[in-house]
């Protein structure tokens, strides 16, 4: 009874019997096509040198308790793949014996196996994501605990359960093609499942979907900046916490980061300001966990008030008289304005509402003396929502002032900062026309010596030509310099004088010449000339250093004068 079990061991069981040959094939896999029943046996081939050799015979039994079967014969001894329909899909046990015709007796029998049809352990998604850049659908995973994984089942979850296969790979991470899930659409549910080299298929697992974010912006958003947020949860792992992301896409950079709990699945947001490209996107926490997930990235673009038809613009300011300053400019019909005005040290009051029909106005300013000070204006358009949405630049009338002989003024402060080409004229009244005596580049200008009269700024630019408003006066200033004495004839000459008294000189005066100018001769009464020098300086009454006598001596007198040579002759008496 022993030998016999030991016998049964050894038929039924070759694989495990002590007297397994090394000559023997040996069975390697045995895998099962469950639709088409063809058993595929992969083996390593017998290493026998008897020859000749005859054939291997598969044998298999689907009872433990039964006996082998002969399912099959093949007569390649060098066989490593091995094909055979089976009579069924049950798991078979199977094992194959070698027949070479030494003796008709010499075989060897392989290793048992049974049909393997246990498949891989089940295996699901770590996450489900959307690319930030390409913006497809993208997903990764873990490999399960067996070595025998072939590949990987990838399917869509239709909205009725239904698993529709999508793709066969062997790999980690998957990039989904658009035609399979649209990242901006709901149904993006993924399900997978591992295969083994028989094509055992795992259990499909649960479906995972990522987040689907969208904005809606507030009714009155141009006003309060508002967005609203939400988004679907992501499902196939609990959520510890959404981050959403709020991007300017032109500058790249990130607006805001918001941070809510995972059961949130909405948010508003105030956005700083308009006229921005926004990018959009929520990113999932799993709890515990560092694995994430990125939802679809939307873009929306949203603009401000437009700009105005008319650009805004204060391009004329100028001084009518003491008391009023004439403005002029463009603005846009359909926007509420406003005139701003300051002087030095003061600070910015509102000073007249603007409107207009074609979009030019004009408006007169009385709240400043411009004698005193410059004014300084500025025009600032409010949109729909009653804000400042704009300023011009700073335009500024000429306070023109007097500083006796010499005038300074102040800059137009917006043809400076424009960097328009301007000048300044110098205007004097002459019985109510005015005539330019001078232009200048600076702000300052030295007068004529002499003259009174009522002078004034002309500033002149090239920035408003269109507008033939290219220019702007100051307030007028009165100038008092005196006369010019030279236009009275003030050439004096003394008919005589005393070297040793109190008029030792003679000489001639006069303020309107200038040293060098003059000569003066002085001749005796036989006609000798005795002297000849500066007029203004004169003669002491010496001939060669030596004094001469008393009495009349005769003079003669050239010089320069009122641009014209002019001549004097006359007598002096010389007493000492």
């Amino acid at each position: 009874m022993i030998f016999r079990i030991l016998y049964i061991a050894i038929f039924f069981f070759p694989g495990f019997s002590l007297g397994q040959s090394s000559y023997a094939p040996r069975l390697e896999r045995a895998c099962l096509d469950r639709v088409t029943s063809e058993l595929t046996l992969l083996l390593q081939p017998g290493k026998d040198t008897c020859n000749p050799f005859q054939k291997y015979k598969l044998w298999g039994r689907t009872d433990a308790f039964a006996a082998f079967e002969l399912l099959d014969e093949e007569i390649t001894f060098n066989l490593l793949s091995w094909n055979v329909n089976m009579p069924n899909k049950k798991k078979w046990e199977l094992y194959v014996s070698t027949h070479f015709n030494c003796g008709n007796n010499d075989s060897f029998l392989s290793n048992v196996i049974f049909i393997d049809d246990t498949p891989p352990s089940y295996v699901e998604p770590d996450s489900i994501s959307i690319s930030f850049n390409s913006q497809q659908v993208i997903a990764g995973w873990s490999n399960p605990p067996e070595t025998d994984v072939l590949g990987y089942s990838l399917f869509k979850v239709d909205g009725s359960g239904n698993n529709l296969l999508i793709d066969e790979q062997n790999v980690l991470f998957y990039t989904f093609d658009p035609v399979d899930f649209k990242s901006n659409q709901s149904g993006n549910r993924l399900a997978i499942a591992a295969y083994d080299s028989c094509r055992n298929g795992g259990v499909i697992s649960a479906f995972h979907s990522p987040v689907l974010v969208s904005i809606k912006t507030n009714a009155n958003y141009l006003c309060d900046k508002g967005i609203q947020i939400e988004w679907s949860p992501y499902i196939g792992w609990d959520v510890e916490k959404y981050e959403v992301f709020i991007r300017d896409a032109d500058k790249n950079t990130t607006i805001q980061k918001i941070t809510v709990s995972g059961a949130q699945y909405s948010c508003s947001y105030t956005l700083p300001y308009l006229n921005v490209n926004l990018d959009v996107f929520v990113r999932a926490y799993k709890t515990f966990s560092t694995i994430t997930s990125t939802s679809n990235r939307l873009n929306l673009f949203l603009p401000d008030f437009p700009d105005p038809n008319t650009p805004t613009s204060l391009y004329f300011c100028s001084v009518k008289d003491n008391f009023e300053v004439e403005l002029e400019g463009y603005v846009n019909p359909s926007d509420s304005f406003a005139i701003y005005s300051k002087t030095t040290g003061s600070s910015w009051t509102l000073t007249q509402a603007v409107s207009a029909s074609n979009g030019v106005f004009s408006y007169s300013h009385y709240d400043n003396d411009t004698r005193i000070t410059s004014v300084d204006f500025r025009l600032v358009r409010f949109n729909g929502c009653n804000k400042a949405a704009d300023t011009t630049p700073l335009i500024s009338s000429i306070n023109l002032q007097n500083n006796e002989h010499s005038l300074t003024w102040n800059d137009n402060k917006q043809w400076s900062m424009l960097g328009g080409t301007s000048k300044y004229i110098i205007e004097k009244e002459n019985n109510g026309i005015w005539e330019e005596i001078g232009n200048t580049t600076n702000t300052n200008f030295e007068l004529p010596p002499f003259g009174s009269y009522q002078v004034r700024i002309k500033g002149v630019t090239d920035l408003w030509a269109q507008q033939n408003k290219g220019y702007t006066y100051s307030n007028p200033v009165w100038v008092d310099l005196g006369f010019d004495s030279s236009l009275i004839d003030t050439l004096l000459i003394p008919n005589a004088f005393s070297p040793e008294g109190t008029n030792p000189i003679f000489k001639i005066s006069n303020p309107a010449i200038q040293p060098g100018e003059s000569t003066m001769y002085i001749y005796n009464r036989w006609g000798q000339k005795i002297f000849e020098g500066d007029a203004l300086l004169g003669w002491n009454g010496t001939i060669s250093g030596a004094p001469t006598s008393d009495g009349f001596y005769i003079y003669k007198v050239t010089a320069l004068y009122r641009r014209k040579r002019i001549e004097r002759a006359g007598t002096v008496l010389l007493l000492r």
